[in-house]
């Protein structure tokens, strides 16, 4: 808050004020001494308030010191992170497995004994006696089979006996007489299989005669042979 000061300022005369005016020095005459004299209009003096011949002269002093520091700052900072992360996984794994197996094997070959590299035939006559015999040569497992030998009694030829040289029990033999033929039959026992232990087998029809030689040309044959495979072949053919 400014401080008010009355000031008085007192009137000097109009010859002093032209004394001063004309010089900036006063010399008192007893006094060597040199005072000086400032060249004014008015003499002011400061007096107290209650002087009535005073002028009241108002220094009022204000000072505004107005600093305004404005300072904004503004920092946005937008940080957006976004992380989609999508992972399909699909495995389908689709095993179809069909199968069809159809085997159908049904192979009948018919043969003669002069082109037949399995089945060759041989024959030993006399007017009292006779055999015919078969030979099958083992190439493979045979899981079936039937032999017959057919022998016609044209000149009175009667059964005599009949062998094979398969193993023991591998295969069953039996013989009809009709009164034309004797038929000799040889067939495989059940659940028995015939290997190849030896390179080849054979069978032989016997029969005895009456003093005629037998006519081996009208005597017949059939084998018929399974495989282990399925396949199955007919042989036949005369002596």
């Amino acid at each position: 808050m400014a401080k008010s000061t009355k000031t008085k300022v007192q009137n000097l005369s109009s010859s002093t004020t032209n004394f001063l005016r004309s010089s900036a020095w006063s010399i008192d005459s007893s006094s060597t001494t040199s005072i000086p004299v400032y060249s004014t209009e008015n003499k002011a003096t400061t007096k107290d308030d209650d002087d009535d011949d005073s002028t009241n002269t108002t220094l009022s002093t204000t000072n505004v010191n107005t600093t305004t520091t404005s300072i904004t700052t503004t920092t946005v900072s937008t940080t957006t992170t976004s992380a989609t992360t999508t992972t399909v996984s699909t495995t389908t794994t689709s095993i179809t497995t069909t199968t069809v197996s159809t085997t159908t094997t049904s192979a009948t070959t018919t043969v003669s004994t002069s082109t037949s590299s399995v089945v060759s035939v041989s024959s030993s006559l006399t007017n009292w006696y006779g055999d015919e015999k078969i030979i099958i040569n083992c190439l493979t497992t045979l899981t079936n089979i039937t032999i017959q030998i057919i022998v016609q009694k044209t000149v009175g030829a009667a059964y005599n006996g009949h062998t094979n040289s398969f193993a023991s029990g591998v295969v069953s033999s039996s013989y009809v007489d009709n009164g034309s033929q004797i038929i000799y039959t040889w067939t495989i026992a059940s659940g028995q299989n015939i290997t190849c232990s030896s390179s080849s087998y054979n069978v032989k029809a016997q029969f005895s005669l009456v003093g005629t030689q037998q006519i081996s040309s009208a005597d017949t044959y059939v084998v018929t042979t399974t495989t282990s495979v399925g396949i199955t072949t007919t042989y036949s053919g005369h002596f």
